[in-house]
């Protein structure tokens, strides 16, 4: 056997590399099709986020439409929005000032 591995007349010493080439695509394969499920999960939880944000928009801008600012709160919204956006507005001074409303005149509602 050892003479026949020398010379190699029965082609062993490719079969062992062909053997170890086929092992190797097997396993990146493998790593490939994991990777790929992986971006897709992640794929689908961005979907999931992006449509929730839509969601939650699309409530506020009904919501906007919908209300009466004479006799409404409008803060509800407001701190979605804020939040949203990471924006971080503490409606109690900041957005009065914002707005260029004189703090003695605001009033605070948690409705």
């Amino acid at each position: 056997m050892l003479i026949l591995k020398k010379l190699d007349l029965f082609d062993v010493n490719y079969g062992f590399k062909a053997g170890q080439i086929k092992k190797l695509f097997a396993e990146a394969e493998f790593e490939y099709d994991k990777r790929f499920e992986m971006a897709q999960a992640a794929d689908f939880s961005i979907d999931e986020i992006i449509l929730a944000a839509k969601k939650e928009c699309q409530e506020i801008y009904e919501n906007l439409q919908e209300i009466s600012m004479y006799d409404q709160s409008i803060r509800k919204d407001l701190t979605r929005i804020s939040n949203m956006f990471s924006a971080d507005v503490h409606f109690d001074g900041d957005w009065s000032r914002f707005i260029g409303m004189p703090t003695q005149y605001v009033t605070i509602s948690s409705s």
